[in-house]
């Protein structure tokens, strides 16, 4: 099935009807907001890029989402079921998947072991597991290495391992923290091909990114967070040449 390509995905849909949203979400932690009235719906088989500048509050609404947090105020709606008391593993199972900007493997393991565990733990029966860890290790051009320890892999390795993991929890949406950090421009090119593909299997994707190439080529939409705050919404191109965005945040890197 060929992934359409960035600028091709369905328009914002209301909060109602769209895949993923969340409802004027806050989170403070003792007195410090690190997110403040946050409202984002992303549609069906979206790639939404999220940018901002370190500590705008982009890997916080990641932890709402996922349910590592709990929002201090707002909702978190996913499919219309309002998910927001929920506990990780049981949005996981509901079809929501993540990875993280610092890899976390389960280092005594090998990437095959790590993949297999990680479907395990979205429900899936032993046999089904390595089915599926088997189908996406090859997926993500891991099947030479799959014997690996995970402590041992590259930086390369390690991101196409976060991703694994997360695909072989067959998800609906997956939240990509960073994976083109620390990666050359070879790697980053390959990856977000990678990411274009993943749309294409039926998964809608969320990015937090720094990398302003590789938003471009993988995001319909970007929303740019900063202070905790959305500041700015709308393409790619919209967004990366928003006065406030590259004052807070891309400087010159917006006309790279």
């Amino acid at each position: 099935m060929e992934s359409p390509g960035p600028g091709s995905g369905p328009a914002e849909q209301p909060a109602s009807t769209a895949v993923l949203a969340t409802v004027g979400v806050g989170k403070t932690f003792g007195g410090f907001h690190a997110l403040r009235d946050v409202s984002v719906s992303v549609s069906e088989l979206e790639i939404l890029g999220i940018i901002g500048p370190n500590g705008a509050g982009k890997t916080t609404l990641f932890n709402l989402i996922a349910g590592a947090f709990r929002p201090t105020t707002g909702r978190i709606i996913f499919r219309g079921d309002d998910v927001t008391r929920h506990p990780p593993h049981r949005r996981l199972r509901k079809g929501i998947a993540r990875t993280f900007q610092l890899i976390r493997p389960f280092g005594s393991m090998t990437i095959y072991e790590n993949v297999v565990t990680a479907a395990m733990g979205s429900g899936a029966a032993r046999a089904e597991a390595t089915a599926r860890a088997t189908a996406t290790i090859d997926r993500l051009g891991l099947g030479g290495i799959a014997g690996k320890q995970a402590s041992d892999v590259n930086a390369v390795e390690g991101k196409r391992l976060e991703v694994a993991r997360a695909l072989a929890t067959r998800p609906q949406v997956i939240l990509l923290d960073e994976i083109f950090s620390g990666l050359n421009a070879d790697e980053v090119s390959e990856l977000a091909q990678l990411v274009t593909g993943v749309r294409g299997e039926g998964i809608t994707v969320l990015v937090i990114e720094h990398n302003v190439r590789a938003i471009k080529a993988v995001a319909d939409r970007v929303i740019a967070i900063d202070t905790g705050r959305v500041v700015s919404e709308g393409s790619p191109d919209h967004v990366l040449s928003d006065p406030h965005v590259v004052e807070s945040y891309l400087g010159q890197r917006a006309h790279a």
